[in-house]
């Protein structure tokens, strides 16, 4: 349980009743299959019913199969971490993502994953990380010029300006493009390809064959097709350049398969790069948009942190010197994640016999880490449907269980970019809260849902005040 330690004090003005913002309502009892697979096309943690965050396991029968639902951290960190070889990825992964990514770093398996994890970790380096930090606080001050041009009080979307973001930094650090690139058009197609995520979950779990139609289908398959050629078009750009750059694109192009000592074939640098750009932008923009909504529903923990900026950088923009000295602006990201996990759910598949949490399960057995509900488990958090930052408190993350917070995931296959994304996130954070405030809208309140990513229902339309110097 997340206690506070004895004698722990809130800093001053912690004050009561706490914060509940929006959660998806789980059934008390678990539904029936027709209504279950209704569920995951619409929203697929709505599926769940209660008890997942309640109970160390949870077990659904699906037609020909069941799933394992997995929250307790110790089962978790055999799963992801101490046995991670007998649990690769599953059929739902493949089917999900490879359209878009093929056997990228994120989908392979064995050794072909190993060489590209190997090749592409070193770029995120924690103290290479921050040599992007300028580059990060210019794409935040772009999105402050345009919000103060539109006046001293306006409604914006800010889901879409994150997402202009985050884009914007990869294009200035990762993936170098030039001004001929269409920004627009590909966010476009990759939220076409989100939208129909949940067809391709609900017809996995059933066992459909990968043929099968279903709505939207043709859209999302024609917009991978144009990210992949946009990708091969950044290849083909830097190839003719003729020139080595230290960048992502540069190392996979000058990778070596340990074993054959051939380079990276074209359909993978392809698969990597829109890796890479879907990885790299869509869930920071989500973490964000879910940050300054909590902070629209707290004015109490804005004040605090624009002061905590004010403090720290004056009004300088954010350098990389100011982001360890930014803790409440973490605090409140790391909440953002808890509540609101970027990838809320990971799935897994035993690749052999075995026992497990005094139970046994075959080969074959689907285990699902639904992260969203670990983050929000009474067992393992104390009241975790509250919003309360100083959860991670210093004192506090020190005494929590391993496997109970991993909004990126755990063991080898973490996310290799959560450091970029906290260092991100924060920058932009604080660029914002230190310019603006945020108020929610009457009567607005956003649905949290799944498409691959948590995202609000409908995007987030905030209300935004420029800060009187």
């Amino acid at each position: 349980m997340d206690v506070r330690p004895e004698g722990w004090e809130a800093p001053p003005g912690d004050v009561e009743p706490r914060l509940y913002p929006p959660k998806i309502e789980l059934p008390e009892q678990p539904i029936a299959f027709p209504a279950v697979l209704a569920k995951l096309i619409s929203n697929p943690i709505a599926a769940w019913p209660k008890s997942v965050c309640e109970d160390p396991l949870y077990i659904q029968q699906m037609p020909g199969q069941k799933l394992v639902h997995v929250c307790d951290p110790d089962i978790v960190n055999t799963v992801l971490l101490n046995a991670g070889d007998a649990f690769p990825k599953t059929e739902i992964d493949r089917r999900l993502l490879c359209p878009l990514v093929g056997e990228s770093v994120l989908t392979a398996e064995g050794e072909q994953w190993r060489w590209q994890r190997r090749t592409t970790a070193p770029l995120f380096r924690h103290n290479e990380l921050l040599c992007y930090v300028q580059a990060m606080s210019v794409a935040a001050e772009r999105v402050a010029g345009l919000w103060r041009a539109a006046g001293p009080t306006s409604v914006q979307r800010v889901d879409r300006a994150m997402i202009r973001a985050t884009f914007e930094i990869i294009g200035q650090t990762m993936l170098p493009y030039d001004d001929d690139f269409d920004k627009e058009a590909i966010a476009g197609y990759i939220e076409d390809y989100l939208a129909a995520s949940t067809w391709e979950l609900a017809c996995s779990l059933l066992r459909a064959p990968t043929w099968m139609p279903y709505p939207r289908k043709r859209r999302a398959r024609a917009a991978a097709r144009a990210i992949k050629k946009s990708m091969a078009e950044l290849i083909r750009q830097r190839k003719s350049a003729n020139r080595e750059v230290d960048d992502l694109l540069g190392r996979m192009l000058a990778a070596r398969d340990p074993e054959t000592g051939n380079p990276m074939s074209e359909d993978k640098l392809v698969d990597n790069l829109a890796t890479f750009l879907l990885a790299g932008h869509e869930t920071t923009a989500s973490t964000l948009t879910w940050a300054l909504y909590l902070l629209a529903l707290a004015p109490e923990w804005q004040e605090r942190l624009a002061q905590e900026v004010r403090e720290v950088a004056g009004d300088e923009p954010i350098e990389a010197k100011h982001i360890e000295k930014l803790k409440l602006t973490l605090m409140v990201l790391k909440e953002a994640l808890r509540l609101y996990p970027p990838v809320p759910i990971l799935s897994r598949i035993a690749a052999r016999d075995l026992d497990l949490g005094g139970h046994h399960f075959t080969k074959g057995t689907v285990f699902i880490i639904p992260i969203y509900a670990i983050h929000r488990h009474k067992e393992l958090w104390d009241d975790p449907d509250a919003f309360d930052p100083y959860r991670f408190d210093t004192e506090l993350q020190n005494g929590r269980a391993r496997c109970t917070f991993m909004p990126f995931g755990a063991g080898p296959r973490i996310c290799m970019g959560a450091s970029f994304a906290l260092i991100e996130a924060t920058t932009i954070l604080a660029t914002l809260v230190r310019q603006f405030r945020f108020r929610t809208l009457p009567e607005f309140e956003p649905e949290p849902v799944v498409r691959v990513t948590f995202r609000p229902r409908g995007g987030m339309p905030l209300e935004v005040a420029l800060r009187e110097t």
